[in-house]
C-alpha cells in the first residue's frame, strides 16, 4: 500500500466526512483506512458502517472526480497526482494502465477496507468475517491492531498484528531407537484447560502452503483480454474468483484426492439470479460456441432459486500440475470474454428498468 492522503473529505448531503487514510496498491486498488480506539464502545460499533459509508461515497466517483479532489488536498501535485505520487515511491508504472486499474476500482467498488484499532474486539472480528463470507462481492476487509509500546528512553515501538482465531498447539515426536519417527501427537490447549491427544496429519498445513503456491500460479498465469476486468484474488484454501457485473463472480476451484477434479462455476441465486440464468441459457448455444468449453446449465433448486453455469476437469488418476494451470488459465479467460459483456448488458437493462418503473 501507498499511502496518499490523510482525513480525505468525501463529500455527502448532511457535510462532508473524512476518511483516515486514503491509499493505493501497486496494481491500482484503493485502500481505505478508519482508525479507532477502542476505549467508547459505541465506536465499535460504529466503525464497520462507517468505513462502508465511505467506501459507497468513494465508489460514485471517476478517476477525473478522484485526481481533482488530490489536486484540492495538497495542490502543486501536478497534473496526475494519484499516479505521480506513487511512481514517488520507487515502483516502476505504466500510466495508461495504473490510470485503468484505479478506475475500475472506482467503478466497481473495488476496494481494501481496512479497520485500524489498539485492540479489535471478537465482536468486531465476527462482523468483519460474516461481511468478507457473505456479503463482499468486490470489497475486502481488513482488521489490523496496532501495540504501542514505550520503551525507558522514552521511544515508542508499534507492532501490528492481524487478529485470527487461533490455538495453541504444542507437538511431539515419538521416535524408536533407532531415531526413527513413530508418530506424531498433538496436545491442544483449550479455553477451559483440557488435553486432547490425537494423530496428526502431518500434511495440512503443508497441503494448505501448496494450494496457495498453485493457485498463485494460476493467477500468475492467466492473461485477460477483457480490458475491464480485474484480475482474480485468492478465495478460501483451494479456489479464486474472478469480479464479474452485476455482483457476480466466476470461482476456479480444485478438489479431491490427487486433486481429482477442478472447475470453474458462475453460482446465481434468488430472483436476479433465475432472470440471469434464463437469459444466459437461451444464450447457450453461442456461450459453448465462443468459448469451446463443455458448460453444463444446471438448476439446483426452485425454492430459493439457486442455480450454475459449471465447466469442470475429471481424472481418475494424479494430475498434472502445469496443464492444469494452463487449463483453469485459458478456461476463464474464456469464460469472462463470454459472461463479462452479457452480464453488464443484463446489469444495464436492469437499472433501466428500475428507472422506468
Amino acid at each position: 500500500m501507498i499511502p496518499i492522503a490523510r482525513e480525505f473529505a468525501l463529500s455527502r448531503s448532511g457535510g462532508p466526512v473524512y476518511l483516515d487514510c486514503l491509499g493505493v496498491t501497486r496494481a491500482g486498488r484503493l485502500v481505505l483506512v478508519e482508525c479507532k480506539m477502542w476505549r467508547n464502545p459505541q465506536a465499535r460499533r460504529e466503525v464497520v458502517a462507517q468505513i462502508i459509508e465511505y467506501a459507497a461515497l468513494l465508489k460514485g466517483l471517476g478517476y477525473a472526480d478522484l485526481t481533482a479532489k488530490l489536486k484540492a488536498f495538497s495542490p502543486g501535485r501536478g497534473a496526475n497526482p494519484l499516479y505521480e505520487h506513487a511512481r514517488s515511491h520507487g515502483t516502476v508504472l505504466d500510466e495508461a494502465a495504473f490510470v485503468d486499474a484505479v478506475s475500475r476500482s472506482l467503478e466497481f467498488g473495488d476496494f481494501h477496507l481496512v479497520i485500524v484499532g489498539d485492540g479489535i474486539r471478537s465482536d468486531l472480528h465476527a462482523i468483519g468475517a460474516y461481511i468478507n463470507e457473505t456479503l463482499a462481492a468486490f470489497s475486502r476487509l481488513s482488521l489490523v491492531e496496532l501495540q504501542v509500546w514505550k520503551g525507558a528512553a522514552g521511544n515508542l515501538v508499534v507492532l501490528p498484528q492481524l487478529p485470527l482465531r487461533t490455538e495453541i498447539v504444542k507437538q511431539r515426536l515419538v521416535v524408536d531407537q533407532a531415531g526413527a519417527p513413530v508418530q506424531l501427537a498433538l496436545e491442544q490447549a483449550g479455553d477451559i484447560g483440557a488435553e486432547t491427544r490425537e494423530v496428526v496429519r502431518t500434511d495440512q498445513v503443508g497441503q494448505r502452503a501448496a494450494n496457495r503456491v498453485f493457485w498463485q500460479a494460476v493467477i500468475d498465469s492467466v492473461r485477460l483480454d477483457h480490458p475491464d476486468q480485474p484480475p482474480p484474488r485468492h478465495g478460501g484454501d483451494n479456489w479464486i474468483r474472478f469480479s464479474l457485473p452485476a455482483g457476480l463472480w466466476l470461482t476456479a476451484y480444485r478438489w479431491g484426492k490427487g486433486p481429482a477434479e477442478i472447475g470453474i462455476f458462475l453460482p446465481l441465486s434468488g430472483s436476479e439470479g433465475a432472470s440471469i440464468f434464463s437469459a444466459l441459457s437461451d444464450e447457450a448455444g453461442a456461450i459453448l460456441s465462443e468459448t469451446g468449453l463443455n458448460i453444463a446449465f444446471r438448476e439446483e433448486r426452485d425454492d430459493p432459486f439457486q442455480a450454475k453455469l459449471i465447466v469442470k476437469s475429471v481424472s481418475d488418476g494424479p494430475r498434472d500440475t502445469a496443464a492444469d494451470i494452463q487449463w483453469l488459465a485459458g478456461a476463464a479467460n474464456s469464460l469472462v470474454n463470454s459472461l463479462r459483456p452479457r452480464l453488464a448488458q443484463l446489469a444495464r437493462g436492469s437499472d433501466v428498468e428500475e428507472t422506468t418503473n
